[in-house]
């Protein structure tokens, strides 16, 4: 698992269906994703916006969330509700619980995860770093948008943002973390419907 081999996926996608041009958003790991791709394949992009992260190695890590999906007993779930309370003492934030049990749905009588937990958990290292790219650039429209009370994209990353996508715009949702589309949704769907009809 790597950020290389998720933007390649991406790019196949977007091959395979036409989709040349697309607008393309990422939050997160997904944003890292995002950025590969607009790096390693700049041509089959329009529009790139970025939620809360920036292109550069972190210490911070999601292993505690993920450990704490993993030792949730799926056998012992018979509703979403379960799920929730037994996440609780974990995961004591509730819009952030929420946003994890997302990834919870039911086949038949069971519950299971739809992302593959075990590649996250063993592949964090890389996941918290971000490739090295020498001189590739990404010259489309782009939106850098961040929590101003997150610790994800600070003044010291602008560089590293700026270096890689040049004609970026870097705008903060107040009174939002990292998790900033769970906790002010309309602020960050106004800010990216104002960024694609303005470019």
């Amino acid at each position: 698992m790597s950020y290389h081999t998720l933007a390649t996926d991406i790019a196949d996608f977007i091959t395979t269906h036409n989709l040349h041009g697309s607008h393309v958003m990422g939050h997160s790991l997904g944003g890292k994703t995002a950025m590969t791709l607009a790096l390693q394949f700049p041509q089959l992009l329009g529009h790139l916006a970025v939620l809360d992260i920036a292109p550069v190695t972190y210490s911070h890590t999601q292993l505690g969330y993920i450990k704490a999906m993993q030792a949730l007993n799926l056998r012992t779930v018979t509703r979403r509700t379960d799920a929730d309370a037994a996440l609780q003492e974990s995961v004591p934030e509730t819009m952030v619980r929420q946003f994890l049990l997302q990834n919870l749905v039911q086949n038949g009588d069971d519950f299971e995860w739809r992302i593959n937990l075990d590649a996250l958990a063993n592949h964090m290292d890389e996941m918290i770093g971000f490739p090295t790219f020498d001189e590739k650039r990404f010259d489309g429209p782009t939106l850098f948008l961040n929590g101003m009370d997150s610790d994800y994209v600070l003044p010291r990353h602008h560089s590293a943002i700026h270096r890689y996508f040049p004609t970026t715009q870097i705008v903060g949702v107040e009174q939002a973390g990292h998790w900033l589309h769970v906790q002010k949704p309309k602020m960050v769907v106004d800010a990216i419907k104002q960024f694609l009809s303005a470019a």
